[in-house]
């Protein structure tokens, strides 16, 4: 898959997401540096946004999408 094309768990292309592009996250899958993909899984789901519980405090804390818009989520 090319990178412009991967999809992460938070919804966001990879390629945009910090976490990644500084190399402190391995992509989506449970890893050390990023609890998002660790909870999808264990949720059972395949995107955030499939979560009945989403935006919840993690993506808040722990995502890579701003606050502004996981508050325009919620609404």
């Amino acid at each position: 898959m090319q990178e412009e094309n991967k999809l992460g768990v938070c919804g966001l292309a990879c390629f945009k997401c910090p976490k990644y592009t500084n190399k402190k996250c391995p992509g989506c899958e449970p890893n050390e540096f990023c609890p998002i993909p660790k909870c999808a899984e264990e949720k059972d789901v395949s995107l955030c946004f499939e979560c009945k519980e989403f935006p919840c405090d993690l993506n808040y804390k722990e995502g890579p999408i701003v606050k502004e818009t996981l508050d325009f989520y919620k609404e």
